[in-house]
């Protein structure tokens, strides 16, 4: 699953005399274009939300010219002074991104030179940050499992263990379709990008509750597939996962 928004920054330099003022400037014109949708097998997606821009100078400081709705910044002339910049853009922040079930987020960034007397273009690629995660029980669980057990249906806890106080439950299966309440996005920790998941069902032939624990790395831009399978060996289960990442 590869999803992407181009960024394009033009710049236009002029020369601007000492005499009239205490720096030279360059004139920015920053200009955004992206797929209206991208394909995932075969399911169009729409890229969603309202992308924000921000920049900084070399020293770290923020340039109010480049902050703001990117509808508010587009196709305008933007005067800044020869220097170093860093420009990046996003749909939705870390922290709405896994609000609720979640919405997939988008960032990019890139740094240019404001140059006079130049004329230069630079360009960047958002990306898509998180991740998508959906489950399916396969027959093969079903046949063991009482899946719509009324008291006690299976489900599968899944959190990340950077953020363990986020808990997403899933209670039946993915449709893979992009409004799917059985899909959830999680957002991808540099650090550890652990996906924790439990499942818990009550087994057919004595109605014992069952619990099964796994784990496994999430990547940005990707979506997991997970099924669920068990089988019953020797009067033991054995419960089994697999999972389809597509990038």
């Amino acid at each position: 699953m590869r999803r992407f928004l181009l960024i394009a920054i033009v710049l236009f330099m002029a020369s601007c005399s000492k005499s009239e003022m205490p720096y030279e400037y360059g004139n920015v014109r920053l200009s955004i274009g992206h797929n209206s949708s991208v394909i995932v097998k075969s399911a169009t997606e729409e890229i969603p939300g309202t992308y924000i821009v921000s920049a900084v100078n070399l020293q770290g400081e923020s340039v109010p010219e480049l902050n703001g709705e990117y509808s508010s910044i587009k196709e305008q002339d933007i005067v800044l002074p020869v220097g170093s910049y860093t420009v990046s853009a996003y749909n939705i922040t870390e922290e709405e991104a896994e609000m609720e079930r979640g919405t997939q987020r988008f960032f990019g960034s890139t740094s240019f030179d404001v140059r006079t007397g130049e004329l230069h273009q630079a360009s960047f690629t958002c990306t898509m940050e998180n991740a998508r995660v959906s489950f399916v029980f396969d027959d093969s669980f079903k046949s063991i499992f009482d899946v719509e057990n009324a008291e006690n249906p299976a489900k599968v806890t899944v959190y990340t263990a950077a953020n363990p106080s986020r808990k997403i439950e899933y209670t039946k299966d993915a449709t893979l379709s992009e409004d799917d309440p059985q899909i959830a996005y999680f957002n991808v920790d540099n650090s550890d990008s652990s996906l924790n998941f439990t499942i818990t069902a009550r087994r057919k032939s004595d109605s014992a509750d069952k619990s099964y624990s796994k784990s496994f790395a999430l990547q940005k831009q990707s979506w997991y597939k997970v099924t669920i399978k068990a089988a019953s060996n020797s009067g033991s289960d054995e419960v089994t996962v697999n999972m389809d990442a597509t990038l």
